[in-house]
């Protein structure tokens, strides 16, 4: 039943935005005054269709997008050697020619395609006369200078034009979140993946702790804790502190239930069980996480491994910051450490021969550590917006800047380490976001699907304005090189960077579905 709800879910957001996308270049088409020859909300065979003025309105099978078709977008230039070719031939087939045009009403017919159609189509009539009706009629200074044409409005029109769909996605987008705050009562947490500076909200960096939906805690399942006795926690240590030195007490726990988008408070008793369930990694805060183990040393021939978190040395508590100090006391001597190894627990490793080194750049113990982190401890954004109305635009304009300082962070560290892992795990397609959408109906989280919707516009509206070929940002590209320029580059120009475009993008979207259907279905 899922399956099917997720379906019906994808079909609504992907063909309300897509849809909602296309109005957008219709509106503005319409308010430039070029004429809009059909909208189509879906594509595919049509299912109804509706001629209502100028424009047939039609509905098709696919429901997942939708198409403006304008009058006149391949512009039309009078090609004076043509016409000075025709000029010298014999009178008697010009004038013909003249007669042919006038018989068959070509005059009437605006529509350049129907045009054509109705010249193709004509019966008993040489290729060479039907070439010179077509080349005639369309050299016609009313064809030429026609206003409603959209290869003949100014530049800045058809920019209007192009950037209506990505305005349309950024406008739903601020209406999306508008619901979404005004569910949320205008609090939002988002995992800290780099550095921002938010508009329009109080917020601020904070520990978040993860409770998955399996925890025995009922009230506590799938949760962010965000605060112990009404104290945001910024710091590892500030966490292990606060629970030390709360144990059997009673304490306040303000935390976001995310399946229910809803912030909620709680009191209850911090006993050794309590901490086991909500906090079960909370001994491991700050201790040195073995990131490398080196052969031959006194770590390996001891029996340390990489993973391993190091707890004490000679019963005495180590740290991140105090380990090197600690070995430094006992160089050269023969050691007790305790760790904990992930699926065996707390070890003992007795008699670690330490080395006694001459220098500094020699080891003591052997081995690289960084600062142990739980999977479920990470740092957030709480953000607070006071007005639904105003924070919707806010949270717009800010989900837009952070994706596009994470994206860029991401890409600088897959140059930096030569490794694309991270950047690849971060681009999704339509199966990705099927994949979530479907976690998310499972767990009843109707408000993140809401949320996830407006994340959605927002990313096609700053997708499509992107430089790229065959998007609205190409055209945008185009048409400022044909002001700056002085005139549009020719047919032949366009259709070669369009085709280099479609290559790309069909190229990424086909190894971003390859990756997407690896993750989803076999990682």
């Amino acid at each position: 039943m899922s399956v099917i709800l997720t379906i019906v879910i994808l079909t609504l957001i992907f063909g309300i935005l897509v849809g909602l996308h296309e109005l957008g270049h219709f509106l503005a088409a319409k308010l430039q005054g070029v004429w809009v020859q059909e909208f189509s909300f879906g594509f595919g065979p049509t299912l109804f269709s509706k001629q209502i003025g100028e424009t047939k309105y039609k509905i098709s099978l696919i429901p997942m997008g939708g198409y403006v078709k304008l009058f006149g977008e391949q512009s039309i230039l009078k090609n004076k050697d043509l016409l000075e070719e025709f000029e010298g031939l014999e009178k008697k087939f010009k004038e013909k020619i003249h007669k042919l045009i006038k018989k068959h009403k070509l005059g009437n017919i605006k529509d350049d395609e129907k045009l054509k159609e109705k010249i193709t189509g004509l019966k008993d009539i040489p290729q060479e006369e039907k070439d010179w009706m077509w080349i005639i009629e369309m050299s016609k200074k009313e064809r030429l200078e026609d206003v409603r044409r959209y290869s003949n409005q100014p530049v800045w029109r058809r920019l209007i034009i192009v950037c209506g769909g990505p305005l349309m996605n950024f406008l739903l987008g601020i209406f999306v979140y508008f619901i979404y705050l005004s569910l949320v009562s205008g609090q939002v947490v988002i995992p800290k993946w780099a550095d921002y500076n938010f508009l329009g909200a109080d917020y601020r960096s904070v520990l978040t702790t993860y409770v998955p939906a399996s925890n025995p805690k009922e009230k506590f399942q799938e949760t962010l804790i965000l605060k112990i006795n009404n104290h945001f926690v910024t710091e590892l240590q500030e966490l292990k502190d606060i629970i030390d030195q709360n144990i059997d007490e009673e304490v306040h726990i303000t935390f976001f239930k995310i399946r229910e988008g809803r912030f909620k408070e709680e009191s209850i008793v911090l006993d050794n069980e309590t901490i086991d369930l909500l906090f079960s990694d909370y001994f491991l805060l700050d201790r040195p996480y073995l990131t490398e183990v080196l052969e031959e040393e006194p770590a390996s021939i001891g029996g340390l491994e990489k993973e391993d978190i190091i707890l004490s040395v000679n019963d005495q508590e180590v740290y991140y910051d105090n380990l090197k100090s600690v070995l430094e006391n006992f160089k050269g001597k023969s050691v007790d450490i305790k760790i904990y190894r992930q699926d065996k627990g707390i070890l003992n490793m007795t008699d670690v021969e330490l080395n006694d080194p001459e220098s500094n750049d020699e080891p003591i113990l052997g081995t690289r550590h960084v600062n142990y982190v739980p999977f479920d401890v990470f740092e957030s954004y709480y953000l607070n917006y006071k007005d639904s109305i105003l924070g919707s635009v806010y949270h717009s304009v800010n989900m837009i800047g952070f994706q596009v300082r994470v994206l860029s962070e991401f890409i600088q560290t897959a140059i930096e380490t030569k490794d694309p892992g991270l950047l690849v795990e971060t681009v999704s397609g339509p199966i990705r976001v099927g994949a979530e959408v479907n976690t998310l109906v499972k767990g009843d989280n109707f408000i993140d699907i809401i949320n996830l919707t407006g994340l959605i516009s927002l990313t096609l509206a700053f997708m499509n304005l992107l430089p790229l070929p065959v998007v609205d940002g190409g055209h945008v590209v185009l048409l400022i090189f044909e002001k700056i320029r002085g005139r549009p580059l020719s047919e032949r120009s366009q259709q070669i960077y369009n085709i280099i475009g479609l290559v790309f993008i069909i190229g990424l979207s086909l190894l971003v579905t390859l990756k997407d259907i690896w993750t989803v279905f076999f990682s």
